[in-house]
Parts: C-alpha cells; structure tokens; sequence
C-alpha cells in the first residue's frame, strides 16, 4: 500500500528542479553581444552629453560650427533610444536561448545600467558569472560620470584663469 501511494504522486507530480536541471540551466549562455554594449553605453551618453554642452555654448556665443542648433536633442536622444533597443535586443536573445527568468527590456527606460541591475538578478540564481555585465556598467558609468565632471571643472577653472590673465594684462595696458 506504501507503494502505491508513492507511484501515484510520482505520476502525477512530477520532481521540483533536481541537479540535472540546474547543471543544465547554469550551462546556458548568458553573454549576448548587446549586453556589452549596453556595459559600455554609458560612454556614449557621457560623449553625447559633451557634445551636448559644447552645441549649446557654441549657439549661447554665437559661434557657428556648421551644425544646426537643435543638434543637442539629437546628441541626447539617440544614445537613450539606442539603449531600449539594444535591450530588447538583449531580453530577446536571452528567451531564445531559453532561459525561464528574463528581465524585461522595459527598465531600459531608466537607463543602461538599471537594466543591467534587473539583468542581472534574474538570472544571478542560474547563471555564475552574469553578475560581470551589471559591474562593468556599473564601473562604466561611474568612470564616465567622473571624466565629464572632472574635465568639465577642468575647462571652467581654465577659462576662470585665462580671463582672470586677460582682464590682468587689459588693465596693465591702460595706463
């Protein structure tokens, strides 16, 4: 009687996840070349934000460049949806290789790297080394933050000096 009971649940239940599947769910990849390029996109912001600035001086100086104005809506733009595309593209090749837990594209809206985060704790429980595309975002994005203040502050304290040197030799001429 003990074993029929037995054969009965086995029939109609069938075993929660055992080592073979999650051997086999851990040998999946979880590399895709979007993900890369979503670790190092922040870079490209940072370059469109530079740009950015430098259109918008160029047009509050009245200095012509050859560009219209509006460019900086593009500088913007573009590097944010490019990142919900290359997401998607990411999310998508992740379900092709069939992995069960796939964060959705959709936090590519807040940014590379909190897609990235949601990325990689999804599949964090399966996959060991997935972790590796969120740090290098999260490395990159700090790094990138850090280049455009620091050379920001560089050029203003520059310009602070170069017309300070200016005004100091106007003066020295006066008399």
């Amino acid at each position: 009687m003990g074993d029929q009971r037995i054969e009965d649940v086995a029939e109609t239940h069938p075993p929660i996840a055992g080592p073979d599947d999650v051997a086999a769910a851990t040998r999946r990849p979880w590399a895709t070349p979007w993900v890369w390029v979503l670790a190092f996109m922040p870079w490209v912001i940072a370059a469109g934000v530079v740009l950015t600035v430098g259109a918008l001086l160029s047009s509050a100086l009245s200095i012509r460049v050859g560009y219209p104005d509006w460019i900086w809506v593009l500088l913007l733009l573009v590097p944010y949806l490019l990142t919900v595309v290359v997401a998607g593209l990411d999310a998508g090749q992740l379900r092709a290789w069939q992995h069960p837990t796939v964060a959705p594209w959709a936090w590519a809206w807040l940014g590379a790297p909190v897609y990235l985060v949601a990325r990689s704790f999804a599949l964090q429980p399966r996959a060991r080394h997935g972790l590796r595309p969120m740090w290098v975002g999260l490395v990159n994005a700090a790094v990138a933050t850090l280049a455009v203040v620091v050379g920001f502050t560089v050029i203003a304290v520059l310009a602070t000096w170069f017309l300070a040197l200016l005004a100091d030799s106007m003066g020295a001429n006066r008399y």
